[in-house]
């Protein structure tokens, strides 16, 4: 694998960390990626919630989660009470709904510096992939292994393809934004 090729990878894979994110920030309805990965205690064990339930939206604001063995009920509901998501659920004896509250004009605010800080995190983990990918480039020309127009070239391939990734990081931030300030 080339050094162009290893650096491509590796920033696709940071904005699709980020689109990973993004899916579990809520935005203005509910999502049960919200719920994914909070870790439930049971059969001896800490479990992502997505292995011991099916997660659906019913409707808009609300979240169904249908245990495989309903005696995953009680330490589901615990788990959710216990997350730093703020939510209740109501639980009927076979399934646990989770009304998802609309947000305040102050959570929202919170919630696009949040998504903001994750864009911006991704960004610097796009640079420091391109700053890595010349500074071997850098040693291959060092080393007599490319010439310098071969450096250049690809230097500035490296750069077509960071600029490329941070425009999609900030299309991303910018749908979520919208996405969490809709009312």
């Amino acid at each position: 694998m080339t050094v162009l090729d290893e650096a491509k990878t590796k920033m696709q894979k940071s904005v699709s960390k980020l689109d990973d994110l993004y899916k579990k920030l809520r935005g203005s309805g509910s999502s049960p990626a919200m719920l994914e990965d909070i870790k439930v205690s049971c059969y001896g064990s800490m479990m992502p919630l997505k292995q011991l339930a099916k997660l659906s939206t019913p409707e808009a604001n609300t979240i169904l989660i249908q245990p495989w063995d309903k005696e995953t009920l009680s330490p589901i509901e615990k788990a959710i009470q216990q997350s730093s998501l703020s939510l209740n659920p109501s639980n009927d004896g076979k399934v646990l709904r989770i009304f998802v509250p609309p947000l305040s004009d102050q959570r929202r605010q919170e919630l696009v510096k949040e998504a903001k800080n994750y864009a911006e995190d991704t960004r610097v983990s796009i640079r420091n992939i391109r700053r890595s990918a010349n500074d071997a480039i850098d040693t291959q020309k060092t080393n007599s292994e490319i010439s310098e127009d071969d450096q250049k070239n690809l230097q500035t391939n490296v750069q077509e393809q960071t600029d490329k990734y941070i425009q999609e990081v900030s299309k991303l931030f910018e749908k979520k934004e919208k996405e969490i300030l809709e009312i």
